[in-house]
């Protein structure tokens, strides 16, 4: 099987992270827009459904490219950008990793600890799931059911 070149790799990815932080300034500057715009019509309930609305809306935009440059980041982390090590890790830093509050030295820390005890008891992710649990159990019920998660994560 032949891999792709590393130029091209760096090319896509510099493409996916652009895309992904163009996406994000544009949602927050519509929010911007509805916001002055209902700014300028007043408060009725019209103008409180377009706002909440556009907050929902620009919150799951914004949320899903945040997740896309985690998966960005995760590449970056593994040293897939760039060959030169310093590179990459400067790269992954300063457009991924910092903007999420995070470091590639933790990311590498953490989850290469996963790689090493994958599905064991020393497996951080495994850690992490079980003090989360039961959010992982599936179907979620009650308190863990979404609406309830979504809401808890809205509030507090």
């Amino acid at each position: 099987m032949d891999f792709p070149k590393r130029e091209t790799i760096f090319l896509k990815w510099v493409i996916s992270v652009t895309i992904c932080w163009s996406i994000i300034l544009g949602t927050m500057w519509y929010l911007l827009v509805v916001y002055r715009y209902v700014s300028d019509i007043g408060f009725s309930l019209q103008s409180l459904v377009l706002l909440v609305g556009s907050v929902l809306f620009s919150w799951a935009i914004i949320g899903n490219r945040q997740h896309a440059i985690a998966i960005l980041a995760h590449e970056g982390g593994h040293g897939l950008i760039l060959q030169n090590p310093k590179w990459n890790d400067f790269i992954t830093n300063v457009t991924t990793f910092y903007p999420l509050t995070a470091s590639i030295v933790e990311f590498r820390r953490f989850h290469f600890a996963h790689h090493q005890y994958t599905s064991t008891s020393q497996d951080p992710e495994m850690v992490l799931k079980r003090q989360a649990a039961p959010n992982y159990d599936l179907p979620l019920k009650g308190r863990t059911s979404l609406p309830f998660l979504l809401m808890r994560d809205l509030l507090f």
